[in-house]
């Protein structure tokens, strides 16, 4: 099952290396307080996660943000606690074609919003995270490096890889990034 997997996983990074080649969005740096509209896409597959998530958006620096939420859950069970509604969507492997590419509609609509900011909360590999993150049009991407290298433009380097620090490091180096326009 593991080779069937990493074959997947193979031919989808190779059809999302296509896919992504002729993609352009505009790159541009910008502060947790001055983001207006934040994509976040976590790891769902922990409780305690979903919990850190809804704490960060309390938390978080602008007023009047915007979020768009998806949690990813690894092994596709849906608690009760996992409702999607207009701003928090779950999705799972069995939402993925077999080259593991997203194939739900809102995952595709999340992929094209021009977001000011796109966060992944992630501090494990998961590919269907790392196609939304490659395919995403948001103006500035920030996550854990190690991880999803190649698709940030912005990333932290962490020994403890617990989502509460990734958090906390995200709200210490984002939260009073100086950028040109301000």
């Amino acid at each position: 099952m593991i080779f069937l997997e990493k074959l997947r996983t193979k031919a989808g990074s190779a059809l999302l290396k296509h896919k992504s080649g002729n993609r352009r969005r505009n790159v541009k740096a910008v502060s947790l307080k001055r983001a207006r509209t934040v994509g976040i896409v976590f790891d769902a597959g922990n409780s305690d996660n979903l919990k850190l998530v809804k704490n960060f958006i309390k938390e978080f620096p602008a007023s009047g943000a915007q979020f768009t939420i998806l949690g990813y859950l690894p092994d596709a069970k849906k608690e009760h606690n996992y409702i999607s509604d207009k701003t928090w969507q779950f999705f799972s492997q069995k939402e993925c074609n077999f080259f593991m590419e997203p194939k739900m509609e809102m995952l595709s609509e999340f992929a094209e919003k021009r977001l000011d900011l796109l966060l992944v909360l992630d501090t494990h590999y998961h590919f269907p995270v790392k196609w939304l993150t490659r395919m995403s049009m948001a103006g500035f991407k920030a996550g854990i490096s190690n991880v999803y290298d190649e698709e940030f433009d912005f990333m932290i380097e962490m020994k403890d890889r617990s989502m509460a620090q990734l958090i906390e490091q995200l709200m210490h180096y984002l939260g009073d990034l100086n950028t040109a326009d301000e």
